[in-house]
């Protein structure tokens, strides 16, 4: 590289490039910025452009410090709202706005950089599909172009294109080696939790939050079932969490719960598996990223994973948060016998409500109990009401106030499944019938092109399991009793008005699902991201060592040194002779008018030696032919490559340069 040229940063051009990759950067974690550092990150950016094109005096030490430590305690006073995650990101965003407006050299460029790439990867904590990787090698790329643009003049910028791709390139094969042999390492220190779950089920249940996720078409998981799917569709209840405390407005996880996630972080917990009686199916789940540690599985839930645990309420719970995509074998018994027993306690536990509020609910709940000898009686009367009684099935309910479960049977009478099964849980319990509630999704979609199902959250839903003496937790779906469609369906059959169907995200493909080559398209990219997931995100450390033992026979210990010296020798080799290649032809004009200058020399008999300078090669040309046209372009020629001139200056002298030039 040439030598550093300070005044190179207070280029237009590189503030337009470094503006582009600045937002190019928070586009991924938008929703993860506090709107105050939006306004500190246009603050910085503006002032940067005022210097630019107004002459504005950059800010000076004190207002630096002064905003600093504003957004310091900002920070400290938003921490508990944001998460620990959030707060990080916002942290790394606000040095990245005031690097903008501390940009004076170089080694400022190389930090402002630098800490973009380092964004570049928190992305990847959120997104890690196909698409996004592509989009962000292309911000990296950006990133380093800006590193080349200020490094070149103004007349060897054109170079800087194909030297940052060529950078990029060259590094390729040495990291496609260490992905291949390095060890998968676990982290070195633990994911922050963040403070809500980046889309998907919360621990706590009110009534809209599922709604909520009906407007959503992100991706929650994909199935693939051993040797087909063996499961009817009316079975596709995904279990998450189970939820047994109701605070007289939303369900919450039972405190013993919460106990035992403490225990298990700690390695005092042990799975609470209680084994089913009934033929298992074997499936295999790749769980999106959700920052929490529930996980998803059908009916009697049992898996061999060591990082998966049985959790209380028969469901299953990663050891640690899923940030990542997570991929795990499951089997499951469909409506098979369960062993486990309902204590005292426990059935304590799912009779509690609060003392007041829902005083209706609560009268026709004794009514109820005293009209009627067994728990199949009640059920079936409260599912009848669904029925023959003018509910609707929305994703818009309207609001409840301070007895929602009254409001909601008596005289709304429109809700999500949350509304139902919130309402029946409570009426059941009432009752006398132990009852909880159950989240987590109903059916999916099925892509033939790779034989598996994929769970988005609009099929987020909500269930109720009451407790049948002789039999055990029977599952009961209330909102099949107003929406049949949404069992034996989907969603956008089941609602009163199909365009509430995924609303929140407009541009989303599924929404035209029902227009067939949008439909194949949709497949096919799904299909594609499908194959990324599986070969490079889950590529574990087991399926390392079956294409090490592939390719090298029985490991050893010495044998895998051998191995990783060998390819990091072999990525040191390529890289070597990457350099090595000659790639041009010239593209910078600057590289364009030395080749002719040369051409010409040489035709005249003067070559240039070998480690001569350019410059010294035109005065020796100017020496020998008695033209001092020759040693003046040589001294434009350095003034191009090794002084501190503006742009102004730089083109003053490449035209002269190309004028003497014509005139030889």
């Amino acid at each position: 590289m040439t030598a550093v040229v300070p005044s190179q940063v207070d280029s237009r051009r590189l503030f337009f490039c470094l503006m582009l990759v600045h937002w190019a950067v928070i586009l991924p974690i938008y929703d993860q910025i506090y709107p105050l550092f939006y306004l500190i990150s246009l603050f910085a950016i503006g002032w940067r452009a005022g210097s630019l094109w107004l002459g504005w005096r950059l800010p000076s030490k004190f207002v630096v410090t002064t905003l600093s430590l504003g957004g310091a305690v900002a920070l400290v006073l938003l921490a508990r709202q944001l998460g620990l995650l959030a707060t990080m990101i916002n942290l790394l965003l606000f040095a990245y706005a005031l690097k903008f407006i501390e940009l004076k050299g170089l080694r400022d460029l190389y930090t402002l950089v630098l800490i973009g790439i380092f964004l570049v990867g928190v992305s990847f904590i959120f997104q890690q599909g196909m698409g996004m990787a592509a989009y962000l090698l292309v911000v990296t790329l950006l990133s380093f172009y800006c590193m080349h643009l200020c490094q070149l003049p103004v007349v060897l910028q054109g170079y800087s294109y194909s030297a940052s791709f060529r950078q990029l390139l060259a590094a390729l094969p040495l990291a496609l080696i260490l992905f291949l042999i390095l060890p998968r390492l676990g982290p070195l220190w633990k994911m922050p939790d963040a403070k809500k779950s980046v889309t998907g089920l919360s621990e706590e249940v009110s009534p809209g939050d599922i709604a909520e996720l009906g407007r959503s078409s992100k991706l929650a998981f994909r199935v693939t079932f051993d040797g087909g799917a063996g499961v009817s569709r009316d079975q596709f209840y995904w279990r998450a969490m189970v939820h047994e405390q109701f605070t007289g407005r939303s369900w919450r996880l039972d405190p013993t719960v919460k106990t035992w996630k403490r225990d298990v972080l700690r390695g005092a917990a042990r799975p609470e598996f209680y084994p089913a009686k009934g033929s298992s199916v074997y499936y295999t789940i790749i769980a999106e990223p959700t920052f929490r540690n529930w996980l998803y599985g059908l009916d009697n839930p049992r898996s061999e994973d060591r990082s998966v645990l049985n959790a209380p309420g028969n469901i299953l719970y990663a050891r640690r948060i899923v940030s990542k995509t997570k991929q795990y074998a499951v089997a499951s018994v469909i409506n098979g016998q369960q062993s486990e027993l309902l204590t005292d306690e426990r059935r304590q536990r799912n009779l509690d409500l609060p003392t007041r509020g829902n005083p209706e609910a609560r009268l026709w709940a004794e009514e109820l109990a005293a009209g009627y000898d067994t728990a199949e009686e009640i059920s079936d009367v409260i599912l009848q009401r669904f029925r023959q009684q003018a509910y609707f099935y929305t994703l818009r309910p309207p609001l409840l106030g301070d007895d929602p479960i009254d409001q909601f049977l008596f005289s709304t009478q429109a809700g999500f499944c949350e509304h139902y099964a919130s309402a029946y849980a409570f009426v059941m319990r009432a009752a006398g019938v132990p009852a909880r509630v159950v989240t987590g999704y109903l059916g999916g979609e099925y892509n033939p092109g790779a034989d598996y199902y994929s769970i988005y959250q609009f099929d987020a839903h909500a269930w109720v399991e009451i407790w049948i003496d002789g039999e055990g937790w029977r599952r009961v779906d209330p909102t099949a009793a107003v929406a049949p469609e949404r069992v034996l369906g989907s969603l956008e059959d089941a609602l009163a008005t199909p365009d509430e169907f995924v609303s929140g995200d407009p541009f989303s493909l599924v929404r035209y699902r029902n227009i067939g080559w949008i439909t194949e398209m949709r497949h096919l990219m799904a299909l594609v991201d499908y194959r990324w997931t599986v070969w490079v995100l889950n590529y574990s450390n087991e399926q390392q060592l079956s294409l090490l033992r592939h390719l090298f026979g029985q490991l050893s210990h010495w044998k895998m040194v051998f191995i990783g010296l060998g390819s990091l020798l072999a990525g040191a080799g390529l890289l070597f002779v990457f350099g090595k290649i000659n790639w041009q032809r010239p593209r910078s004009p600057m590289q364009r008018f030395c080749r002719k200058v040369q051409r010409r020399l040489l035709a005249k008999g003067i070559a240039k030696d070998d480690g001569e300078s350019f410059a010294s090669y035109l005065a020796r040309a100017a020496d020998l032919l008695q033209q001092e046209e020759y040693r003046q372009i040589a001294v434009h020629y350095r003034a191009l490559r090794y002084q501190a001139i503006d742009e102004s200056n730089q083109l003053s002298h490449w035209q002269s340069m190309k004028k003497i030039w014509r005139k030889l």
